[in-house]
Protein backbone atom coordinates (compact mmCIF):
# COMPACT_ATOMS: atom_id res chain seq x y z
CA UNK A 1 0.00 0.00 0.00
CA UNK A 2 1.15 3.54 -0.61
CA UNK A 3 0.26 6.83 0.98
CA UNK A 4 -0.23 9.71 -1.38
CA UNK A 5 0.29 12.56 1.08
CA UNK A 6 3.97 11.74 1.58
CA UNK A 7 4.71 11.73 -2.16
CA UNK A 8 3.03 14.93 -3.29
CA UNK A 9 5.53 17.40 -4.79
CA UNK A 10 5.21 21.05 -3.83
CA UNK A 11 3.61 22.86 -6.74
CA UNK A 12 3.54 26.35 -5.33
CA UNK A 13 6.57 27.48 -7.38
CA UNK A 14 5.14 26.12 -10.60
CA UNK A 15 1.78 27.69 -9.87
CA UNK A 16 3.55 31.01 -9.36
CA UNK A 17 5.32 30.56 -12.68
CA UNK A 18 1.99 29.88 -14.34
CA UNK A 19 0.51 33.08 -12.88
CA UNK A 20 3.60 35.03 -13.99
CA UNK A 21 3.24 33.69 -17.52
CA UNK A 22 -0.44 34.64 -17.53
CA UNK A 23 0.27 38.19 -16.37
CA UNK A 24 3.01 38.69 -18.99
CA UNK A 25 1.25 37.13 -21.96
CA UNK A 26 -0.75 40.22 -22.89
CA UNK A 27 2.29 42.11 -24.16
CA UNK A 28 1.60 45.19 -22.05
CA UNK A 29 3.27 44.02 -18.87
CA UNK A 30 5.84 45.81 -16.78
CA UNK A 31 9.01 46.14 -18.88
CA UNK A 32 11.11 45.58 -15.75
CA UNK A 33 9.54 42.14 -15.22
CA UNK A 34 11.95 39.37 -16.11
CA UNK A 35 10.89 36.91 -18.77
CA UNK A 36 10.93 33.20 -17.91
CA UNK A 37 13.88 32.65 -20.29
CA UNK A 38 16.10 35.20 -18.52
CA UNK A 39 14.97 34.83 -14.91
CA UNK A 40 16.88 32.25 -12.87
CA UNK A 41 14.37 29.77 -11.54
CA UNK A 42 14.44 26.27 -10.17
CA UNK A 43 10.72 25.81 -10.75
CA UNK A 44 9.51 24.24 -13.98
CA UNK A 45 7.41 26.39 -16.25
CA UNK A 46 4.31 25.16 -18.06
CA UNK A 47 4.35 24.77 -21.82
CA UNK A 48 1.30 27.00 -22.24
CA UNK A 49 -0.80 29.36 -20.19
CA UNK A 50 -3.94 27.62 -18.96
CA UNK A 51 -5.86 28.70 -15.88
CA UNK A 52 -5.76 26.02 -13.19
CA UNK A 53 -8.69 25.12 -10.96
CA UNK A 54 -8.48 26.89 -7.60
CA UNK A 55 -7.80 24.89 -4.44
CA UNK A 56 -10.97 24.18 -2.49
CA UNK A 57 -13.14 23.96 -5.61
CA UNK A 58 -15.99 21.45 -5.26
CA UNK A 59 -17.01 19.61 -8.43
CA UNK A 60 -19.55 16.98 -9.39
CA UNK A 61 -18.54 13.76 -11.09
CA UNK A 62 -17.96 14.45 -14.77
CA UNK A 63 -16.85 18.06 -14.25
CA UNK A 64 -13.21 18.64 -15.28
CA UNK A 65 -10.56 20.34 -13.17
CA UNK A 66 -7.43 21.86 -14.71
CA UNK A 67 -4.48 20.54 -12.71
CA UNK A 68 -0.87 21.66 -12.84
CA UNK A 69 1.59 18.72 -12.74
CA UNK A 70 5.37 18.67 -12.34
CA UNK A 71 7.57 15.99 -13.87
CA UNK A 72 11.33 16.35 -13.43
CA UNK A 73 12.13 19.91 -14.54
CA UNK A 74 8.96 20.42 -16.58
CA UNK A 75 5.36 21.30 -15.81
CA UNK A 76 2.10 20.98 -17.67
CA UNK A 77 -1.64 21.24 -17.23
CA UNK A 78 -4.11 18.39 -17.64
CA UNK A 79 -7.89 18.35 -17.38
CA UNK A 80 -9.14 15.60 -15.06
CA UNK A 81 -12.74 14.52 -14.60
CA UNK A 82 -13.87 11.76 -12.25
CA UNK A 83 -16.40 9.47 -13.91
CA UNK A 84 -17.26 7.11 -11.06
CA UNK A 85 -16.37 5.42 -7.80
CA UNK A 86 -17.31 1.74 -7.76
CA UNK A 87 -16.93 -0.84 -4.98
CA UNK A 88 -14.84 -3.96 -5.44
CA UNK A 89 -15.50 -7.48 -4.20
CA UNK A 90 -13.90 -9.59 -1.43
CA UNK A 91 -12.21 -11.70 -4.13
CA UNK A 92 -10.68 -8.57 -5.66
CA UNK A 93 -9.46 -7.50 -2.21
CA UNK A 94 -7.49 -10.76 -2.07
CA UNK A 95 -5.97 -10.04 -5.50
CA UNK A 96 -5.01 -6.56 -4.27
CA UNK A 97 -3.39 -8.23 -1.24
CA UNK A 98 -5.58 -6.42 1.25
CA UNK A 99 -5.64 -7.98 4.70
CA UNK A 100 -8.52 -5.78 5.79
CA UNK A 101 -10.70 -3.12 4.25
CA UNK A 102 -12.78 -2.84 1.12
CA UNK A 103 -11.58 -1.89 -2.37
CA UNK A 104 -13.04 1.01 -4.33
CA UNK A 105 -12.14 2.01 -7.88
CA UNK A 106 -11.97 5.59 -9.14
CA UNK A 107 -12.36 5.89 -12.92
CA UNK A 108 -11.20 9.15 -14.47
CA UNK A 109 -10.65 10.79 -17.84
CA UNK A 110 -7.42 12.73 -18.35
CA UNK A 111 -6.89 15.21 -21.22
CA UNK A 112 -3.61 16.88 -22.10
CA UNK A 113 -4.52 20.56 -22.25
CA UNK A 114 -1.07 22.17 -21.89
CA UNK A 115 1.63 19.60 -21.17
CA UNK A 116 4.55 18.37 -23.26
CA UNK A 117 3.55 15.47 -25.54
CA UNK A 118 6.37 13.39 -24.03
CA UNK A 119 5.64 14.36 -20.42
CA UNK A 120 6.06 10.81 -19.09
CA UNK A 121 2.96 10.62 -16.87
CA UNK A 122 -0.30 12.55 -17.00
CA UNK A 123 -2.12 10.97 -14.05
CA UNK A 124 -2.26 13.19 -10.96
CA UNK A 125 -1.80 11.78 -7.46
CA UNK A 126 -5.37 11.65 -6.21
CA UNK A 127 -6.66 11.10 -2.70
CA UNK A 128 -9.97 9.49 -1.80
CA UNK A 129 -12.24 10.21 1.14
CA UNK A 130 -14.47 7.80 3.02
CA UNK A 131 -18.01 8.74 3.97
CA UNK A 132 -16.78 9.43 7.52
CA UNK A 133 -14.39 12.11 6.17
CA UNK A 134 -11.23 10.07 6.70
CA UNK A 135 -8.80 9.50 3.87
CA UNK A 136 -8.85 6.11 2.18
CA UNK A 137 -5.54 4.41 1.33
CA UNK A 138 -4.29 4.18 -2.27
CA UNK A 139 -3.16 0.73 -3.42
CA UNK A 140 -1.24 -0.45 -6.47
CA UNK A 141 -3.23 -2.41 -9.03
CA UNK A 142 -1.42 -5.51 -10.29
CA UNK A 143 -0.72 -5.63 -14.05
CA UNK A 144 -3.80 -6.70 -16.00
CA UNK A 145 -6.20 -6.08 -13.10
CA UNK A 146 -9.45 -5.92 -15.09
CA UNK A 147 -11.74 -4.37 -12.43
CA UNK A 148 -9.52 -1.26 -12.37
CA UNK A 149 -7.19 -1.06 -15.41
CA UNK A 150 -4.29 1.33 -15.05
CA UNK A 151 -4.03 2.91 -18.51
CA UNK A 152 -1.46 5.60 -17.82
CA UNK A 153 0.44 6.73 -20.91
CA UNK A 154 3.99 8.02 -21.36
CA UNK A 155 3.18 10.34 -24.26
CA UNK A 156 0.02 12.17 -25.26
CA UNK A 157 -0.50 14.96 -27.80
CA UNK A 158 -2.17 18.16 -26.67
CA UNK A 159 -5.91 17.52 -26.88
CA UNK A 160 -5.47 13.76 -26.48
CA UNK A 161 -7.41 11.90 -23.79
CA UNK A 162 -7.39 8.54 -22.05
CA UNK A 163 -9.38 6.78 -19.33
CA UNK A 164 -7.66 5.22 -16.34
CA UNK A 165 -8.48 3.86 -12.90
CA UNK A 166 -6.98 4.12 -9.41
CA UNK A 167 -7.72 1.70 -6.56
CA UNK A 168 -8.26 2.71 -2.95
CA UNK A 169 -9.11 0.77 0.19
CA UNK A 170 -11.60 1.98 2.79
CA UNK A 171 -12.14 0.72 6.31
CA UNK A 172 -14.51 -2.24 6.51
CA UNK A 173 -18.13 -1.15 6.40
CA UNK A 174 -17.19 2.30 5.04
CA UNK A 175 -17.54 3.58 1.49
CA UNK A 176 -15.36 5.90 -0.58
CA UNK A 177 -17.64 8.77 -1.56
CA UNK A 178 -15.38 11.52 -2.90
CA UNK A 179 -12.03 12.09 -4.57
CA UNK A 180 -9.60 14.97 -4.21
CA UNK A 181 -6.42 16.51 -5.57
CA UNK A 182 -4.08 18.56 -3.38
CA UNK A 183 -1.95 20.98 -5.39
CA UNK A 184 0.47 21.81 -2.57
CA UNK A 185 0.91 21.28 1.16
CA UNK A 186 -1.42 23.25 3.40
CA UNK A 187 -3.99 24.05 0.69
CA UNK A 188 -7.54 22.78 0.41
CA UNK A 189 -8.10 19.96 -2.06
CA UNK A 190 -10.11 20.15 -5.24
CA UNK A 191 -12.92 17.66 -4.49
CA UNK A 192 -15.24 15.64 -6.73
CA UNK A 193 -18.33 14.16 -5.07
Amino acid sequence: MRSLLGRMPPLAGAAGALLLAASCSGGGGDPSAASPSTAPSSSPTPTATVAVTAPGTELSFGQPASILLERDERAGVVAVSIASITPGTPEEAVTLQLATGEPFYVTMTVQNTAAPPDFGSYVPELIAFQEDGRQAVAVNEPPGFLPCPDNGVDSLPVGGTFITCEAFVANEGTQVTSVGFVAAPDVDPIVWS
